[in-house]
């Protein structure tokens, strides 16, 4: 006889035996629910580590919250370095075929530091168009690029370097005139000066435009190591109340879940080890007996049980018994409530060849009923009464299926 088991009747075992289940269902639910606490408790840090980890969190954050803003400050800088290197008059030149014009100025007084200082705020002073002849953007924005001043054993060097952009043979003229008038209105004495072009190799020149392209390459270096860093952030320190409670909800739900489906697989397995009977309609599929009628007998269904089975038994035959293997008292009272009822007579009796009386009662009928409980008999129970019945020669009305 082939036997299996479909999605309807897995959930007909589940709510037949929700008791069971739920028994499963809990011991798993706190199973998983104890595991959850240790858990919890495992991951659970000492004061120390909690400090560390909020320090990192502290160092995270601040991270988070000033890189953008520093980001944009170097794209920034960049961009200036860029426009330094475009438009810088210093950038323009050949530092190894470069001109320029050299003021030397001795004074007879003063230190050298402040003899510098004082022609420098002079020249300073001076407008770009009073400088150069021209309020051309650029040379206001480089002019000490251009015109240089510093110090050199006791006098004072003025350098103007070469530029398509103005004459610097006359801007050296413009800042000796100027520098002379200055020190004479000032008291300043000038014992000597001179007005020499250069031209060739320059240091200076390779050094400034060093120290130029170096800064863009600098700040490109650390735009990119701070766009291409990516700090991770720090595990949380500790894990809140609620979340600690969500975590053992969420353990003890699914712990719930897996019990429940380990019962209904653990009675699933057993019933069909056994047989069980799990649908009405399962014994007339595998004996070909007649299905009289099905319900519940609790006392409200009684007469709605008794009126499918009498209505589907043939009013001419006047004595019916009611055969089962199984001792279950509702049977029992099933046929009182029958036997009362209707106009025929119903005995209950189980199979048996030992017992005389059970086969006097045999003796007085000719038809007999086979009850069924769904997830409760078996089809060897069944298969046993037929036999039994055979033996005896009498004829199987049907089965009734009483839950």
């Amino acid at each position: 006889m082939e036997y299996s088991i479909n999605i309807a009747d897995i959930i007909t075992i589940a709510k037949r035996n929700i008791k069971v289940v739920v028994v499963f269902a809990l011991i798993f639910a706190m199973l998983a629910g104890g595991y959850g606490i240790m858990s919890v408790k495992r991951q659970a840090l000492s004061p120390e580590e909690e400090q560390a980890l909020k320090n990192q969190s502290d160092i995270y954050n601040e991270y988070s919250a000033k890189s953008p803003e520093i980001i944009e400050s170097l794209q920034q800088k960049l961009t200036k370095a860029y426009d330094v290197i475009q438009n810088n008059p210093v950038m323009k030149i050949d530092p190894m075929n470069a001109e320029s014009r050299v003021l030397t100025f001795t004074l007879d007084d003063g230190s050298e530091v402040f003899r510098t200082f004082t022609i420098s705020s002079w020249i300073d002073n001076l407008s770009a168009k009073e400088l150069f002849g021209s309020n051309n953007k650029i040379l206001k924005q480089y002019r000490k690029e251009i015109v240089n001043v510093y110090g050199n054993n006791g006098e004072v060097n003025i350098s103007v370097i070469s530029n398509p952009l103005y004459d610097y043979n006359a801007v050296a003229k413009r800042i000796e005139r100027v520098v002379k008038q200055k020190a004479g209105k000032e008291g300043v004495k000038i014992i000597g000066t001179e007005n020499v072009k250069v031209k060739g190799f320059n240091q200076g020149i390779v050094d400034r435009q060093d120290i130029i392209n170096n800064n863009a390459v600098r700040i490109t270096n650390e735009l990119n190591s701070l766009q291409n860093y990516k700090m991770e952030a720090p595990d949380e320190a500790s894990e809140s109340r609620s979340k600690k409670l969500l975590k053992l909800f969420i353990f003890a739900i699914a712990g719930f879940i897996f019990g429940a489906l380990i019962g209904i697989t653990v009675l699933s397995f057993n019933i069909i080890r056994k047989g069980i009977v799990l649908s009405a309609d399962h014994v007339e599929d595998f004996f070909g007996i007649e299905k009289l009628g099905e319900g519940s007998i609790d006392d409200n269904n009684y007469s709605r049980v008794i009126d499918a089975v009498v209505g589907a038994i043939d009013p001419d035959i006047d004595n019916v018994m009611i055969v089962s293997r199984e001792k279950r008292d509702e049977y029992e009272r099933f046929a009182e409530k029958i036997d009362s009822a209707a106009d025929r007579e119903y005995i209950y009796s189980r199979p048996t060849d030992d017992d005389l009386s059970v086969l006097d009662k045999l003796n007085k009928v000719s038809d007999i009923i086979i009850p069924v409980a769904v997830c409760r008999t078996s089809f060897s129970d069944v298969q046993e009464v037929i036999k039994w019945i055979q033996k005896y020669n009498k004829k199987i009305l049907g089965y009734m299926v009483i839950e």
